[in-house]
């Protein structure tokens, strides 16, 4: 059985690293679709009170699972967000309310930014939204 506790300082994210919406802002500015997937299912995963198989998901939407777990790790390193792991097994904890409300629709913008920035990748915003579809049908079933 792999368990993976967090200890955390006592307060609200924000206040445990100085963070300002600036930061934040520039950090989801930056952040690569991935990335920002990976906060969408955290997002989903807290508000619905829902534990998560990180492996499993990202199996079915077809993405390297690696990525996911590094980013998520420097998110919770930075203050985004907490979780903890059991069995393969993600629990969000707390997901900082600096973060956007609608982490769906900046998955969105993002995708439709980089299939303009890239016009070599014609099927990225169609594989992209399936992505989506796909964090959503898991969270519905």
């Amino acid at each position: 059985m792999e368990q993976v506790s967090k200890s955390k300082p006592e307060g609200p994210l924000e206040e445990k690293v100085g963070m300002s919406e600036e930061l934040v802002s520039g950090f989801l500015n930056r952040a690569s679709f991935t990335g920002l997937v990976a906060l969408y299912v955290c997002q989903l995963a807290y508000s619905k009170k829902l534990p998560f198989d990180l492996g499993k998901l990202w199996a079915q939407i077809g993405l390297f699972v690696g990525y996911p777990h590094g980013f998520l790790v420097a998110c919770a390193s930075f203050g985004l967000l907490d979780f903890n792991t059991m069995d393969g097994m993600w629990n969000v904890t707390e997901f900082n309310e600096m973060l956007p409300k609608d982490m769906r629709n900046l998955c969105i913008k993002q995708a439709d930014r980089l299939a303009e920035e890239n016009p070599q990748w014609p099927e990225f915003k169609s594989k992209s939204m399936k992505q989506l579809e796909e964090v959503d049908n898991y969270f519905e079933g």
